[in-house]
């Protein structure tokens, strides 16, 4: 991710975590956070980009600025959870192979 739109979560009251893979501060569009209560949020960036976060208007809004969670998490059945892939699938030829195998 290089940049956020214009007013991407602009409005977003119930907003208190956001997970933020980018090493370089991405920019932002105007009013990107407007009206969203970030200073009792949490921003989770990479480890060694905390304290360019915190320098970097309008991330430094957040309230807390940390390194993103590293440990392994269990969730139970038909429990729902976001997974956050390192690279994003090849879906150029239609498809996601798993294993050897199209599907």
């Amino acid at each position: 991710m290089k940049s956020i739109g214009q007013a991407a979560f602009a409005e977003s009251r119930g907003l208190t975590e956001v997970f933020c893979l980018a090493e370089n501060v991405p920019g932002t569009g105007r009013d990107v956070f407007k009206n969203s209560p970030i200073s009792l949020a949490t921003l989770y960036v990479p480890e060694e980009s905390v304290e360019t976060y915190w320098q970097t208007s309008p991330w430094s809004g957040f309230g807390t600025i940390a390194a993103l969670p590293t440990e392994v998490v269990t969730f139970a059945k038909d429990q729902m959870a976001t997974i956050i892939l390192p690279t994003a699938p090849d879906a150029s030829k239609g498809f996601i192979s798993r294993a050897g195998r199209s599907c």
